[in-house]
């Protein structure tokens, strides 16, 4: 059993408009999984910022992936991935639209109990039209990845504000997920922007939002938790 987590957290400025990451990592505690994937992360060093220093002293691998140059002079804005499972670094995966705010997917594989994991960080774009790009990349990736593990996890800050209209249509040919409950905005939630994504023959348990007063001033938006049970397998695979 494993428990797996996402969480946006709007670069460490909560909904009083202060710059806490004090109190980012307190939530970040409190979701306490074994992955954990963060948005809209801000670094003001890659090897050793405040953030990743109290990751491992967690017991938490880092991986992080830059994605454009950071609000403070130096600094670096992205993905990050938390894990407390043996971390293997893949390189990111480009979904970046011309002239739209650049986008990287990040990629990494964990072993739990000997089973082998992909997982995959996304910030999909606020348009449409930029949205279903990169979630036509991120399939074509799924299918030609033949070196990564069938069992797969896709998580992330999917931007997808009306359902109704969803662009995610295709991700459902190389993952499933369960109805995503809403995280955003913190405080009062009502759009589920947050999901997570499995592929393979491991299945969901349960998940949730986390709410707690913390969480609901710490980002704008609330951390989707689930708990997955792997499935007995490590072969490599191309299919969901």
């Amino acid at each position: 059993m494993l428990t797996v987590a996402t969480w946006n957290i709007h670069a460490g400025i909560g909904r009083d408009r202060r710059l806490d990451l004090a109190r980012i990592w307190r939530v970040i505690e409190l979701i306490d999984a074994d992955l954990i994937g963060l948005q809209e992360v801000v670094l003001t060093d890659l090897h050793d910022d405040l953030l990743i220093r109290w990751a491992q002293a967690a017991g938490y691998a880092t991986h992080f992936v830059t994605t454009r140059a950071g609000p403070l002079p130096g600094s670096y804005f992205g993905n990050m991935l938390l894990s407390r499972l043996p971390l293997i670094e893949h390189p990111s995966l480009d979904i970046s639209v011309p002239g739209r705010e650049r986008r990287q997917l990040l990629c990494a594989e964990v072993t739990h109990q000997s089973q082998r994991l992909a997982i995959w960080v996304a910030h999909l774009g606020l348009k449409r039209w930029e949205r279903r790009y990169q979630v036509e990349r991120i399939h074509a990736h799924a299918h030609r990845a033949g070196d990564y593990p069938t069992n797969r996890l896709l998580i992330g800050d999917f931007n997808e504000w009306w359902p109704g209209r969803s662009t995610l249509g295709v991700l459902h040919q190389s993952f499933r997920r369960l109805n995503t409950p809403a995280s955003f905005p913190a405080h009062r939630p009502f759009m589920a922007l947050d999901a997570i994504w499995l592929a393979g023959a491991s299945e969901f348990i349960r998940q949730e939002a986390i709410d707690h007063p913390l969480v609901r001033v710490a980002s704008d938006h609330r951390p989707i938790r689930a708990k997955i049970a792997l499935a007995d397998t490590d072969k490599p695979g191309t299919h969901a």
